[in-house]
């Protein structure tokens, strides 16, 4: 008997629907993130460009450089609030798999009829091994 999650039993606990959504909005927070990278880049050798031509010729006085830094500052901010956002979304979307796949698992561990004929509980082999290695003296 296979150990992973039949379709029907994905369907049946939500674990494909409800992780998907959080692994898209991931992606999507992702890839913000390297928009507003590429973005702030890009405006930022153009600021430091037309900062030095207009400091080499006469247009020093009439530069203006607060639309400039306000977009350097706005790309500055999505970039770090999207790496922050994928962040959390993707440790939600990858503790959501973890916690269905360990009910899928425990569950074929449980159905198994090999575990239930042999009369193992599902903790009981743990149980030795753990006590058999602390049950040893270490010279």
């Amino acid at each position: 008997m296979s150990l992973s999650m039949s379709p029907e039993t994905r369907k049946e606990s939500g674990a494909s629907h409800g992780s998907v959504f959080w692994w898209r909005l991931a992606a999507l927070l992702a890839l913000v993130a390297l928009f507003a990278g590429i973005l702030l880049t890009g405006v930022s050798v153009w600021f430091l460009g037309s900062v030095a031509l207009a400091g080499a010729g006469g247009a020093a006085y009439t530069f203006n450089f607060h639309i400039p830094a306000a977009l350097i500052r706005m790309f500055a901010m999505a970039r770090t609030a999207a790496k922050y956002g994928e962040r959390l979304v993707g440790h939600k979307a990858a503790l959501l798999d973890q916690v269905s796949r360990r009910a899928a698992l425990f569950s074929a561990m449980a159905a198994a009829p090999k575990v239930r004929g042999a009369g193992w509980q599902l903790g009981d082999r743990t149980g030795l091994r753990i006590s058999s290695t602390m049950s040893r003296t270490w010279i």
